[in-house]
């Protein structure tokens, strides 16, 4: 059975030299408050040296970007070129760019498993998984993740296996911004589960 390792995009900063990255700690968020993908770039690489025939599944559109002046890449794009700088062959790298949300980016990303399925792992922020798990168990358009064998895999979970970011994570686990979003995401949980949830791509 394939493996395959699906990287959720999140937030965008814009360097000064017009370059575009994921957000790392100590960045001041966007406009849906701080999200922290650089983690989910680093545990993707190493998850994938420690299974070197995955396919990688970047994911994500311009999202907030989209109406923006600027030429924004797509976080697929932006995903794809950290994971590859870390080690991640091009080849091994799907990306996934007609998605602006993280139902979206969920739904198109399982488009590009065949549809018997897989092993297949989600990356993604701690904090993230209280939305993911309850899209994967209410929302019917992801019941083909059910012919899969899904792992949902925290970032910071695996950076503080291997003893990276250990300071990072931990003042952002106390910081005040985090507890605002993880208090967005229970909301985004009620609502789904009361069927009051927007189910946008």
């Amino acid at each position: 059975m394939n493996t395959y390792l699906i990287i959720l995009g999140g937030g965008l900063v814009k360097e000064k030299d017009d370059s575009f990255r994921t957000q790392r700690a100590g960045d001041e968020g966007d406009a849906f408050g701080l999200v922290l993908d650089r983690f989910r770039v680093e545990a993707g690489a190493i998850l994938f040296k420690k299974n070197p025939g995955s396919s990688v599944i970047a994911s994500g559109d311009r999202g907030q970007y989209k109406g923006r002046k600027d030429d924004y890449p797509t976080l697929a794009s932006v995903l794809k070129k950290e994971l590859s700088e870390l080690g991640v062959p091009a080849g091994s790298i799907i990306m996934e760019e007609k998605s602006g949300t993280t139902y979206g980016q969920l739904l198109e990303s399982r488009k590009l498993i065949p549809r018997a399925g897989g092993w297949v792992s989600i990356v993604s922020n701690e904090w993230h998984f209280l939305r993911i798990e309850a899209m994967l168990t209410h929302a019917p358009e992801l019941k083909e993740f059910k012919n899969c064998s899904v792992e949902l895999v925290p970032a910071e979970h695996i950076l503080l296996d291997e003893g990276i970011h250990e300071p990072e994570i931990v003042a952002m686990r106390g910081s005040e911004e985090i507890q605002k979003r993880i208090l967005l995401e229970r909301k985004g949980v009620a609502d789904i589960i009361a069927g009051r949830y927007e189910f946008k791509i």
